[in-house]
């Protein structure tokens, strides 16, 4: 015979008995030891983070991230990638090019893609994308940056890159930052231009 705990007078007293050990589990459950006093909660900017750098990138890393090869560059050209992230840049694409017709997105069987997508001019596609990036290397907005579309081998998503020329740059620490055309969140058809991040890079 099947008695339900609740409905049952010992089944109540187990509840009733299990109620305060299940709180208490719950509590020590969510604490957390702070052992460093002069650590900030909000870091970012000076830190580093692993995944700004393919060398020490993984598969438990955020795939959404700006990055360089390596945080020694060894020559004169420093690679950047910048990823593309369909739910807020595309419309921001949409603002910038009202014009350029967008490739339908869906489930193509046989592996048969959107035949709009052939169409689609590259050149516009790519100055249009252009657009959304300030590139700033150590606080100096680097002009006439030359953008490609890149497929990286690593995050297996597809984005923009561009090589900057750092010849000029003494040897030693440098930062690259990354500053994008968002949509404001709080303002609606609204666009501003954020700081993303921030990766500092040394220069032989």
């Amino acid at each position: 015979i099947y008695y339900n705990l609740i409905d049952h007078v010992y089944g109540r007293k187990v509840v009733l008995f299990l109620i305060p050990y299940l709180l208490l589990f719950s509590v020590f459950a969510s604490l957390r030891m702070e052992t460093e006093g002069y650590l900030p909660e909000i870091r970012n900017d000076e830190s580093i983070l692993n995944y700004t750098y393919d060398e020490s990138w993984n598969e438990q890393n955020p795939t959404y991230s700006a990055s360089i090869p390596s945080k020694y560059i060894e020559n004169n050209y420093l690679e950047l990638y910048l990823p593309y992230i369909p739910r807020a840049d595309d419309q921001v694409i949409k603002f910038l090019c009202p014009d350029l017709e967008p490739a339908k997105r869906g489930i193509y069987i046989f592996g048969l893609n959107d035949p709009d997508r052939y169409q689609m001019d590259a050149e516009e596609a790519i100055a249009c994308h252009a657009q959304r990036f300030r590139i700033y290397v150590d606080d100096s907005l680097h002009r006439n940056a030359r953008y490609r579309f890149y497929e990286h081998p690593l995050r297996k998503n597809v984005g923009l890159m561009t090589v900057l020329n750092i010849a000029y740059l003494e040897q030693g620490e440098h930062e690259v930052s990354v500053v994008v055309l968002l949509p404001v969140l709080e303002v609606r058809d609204s666009l501003a231009f954020r700081e993303t991040i921030r990766i500092p890079f040394w220069k032989d």
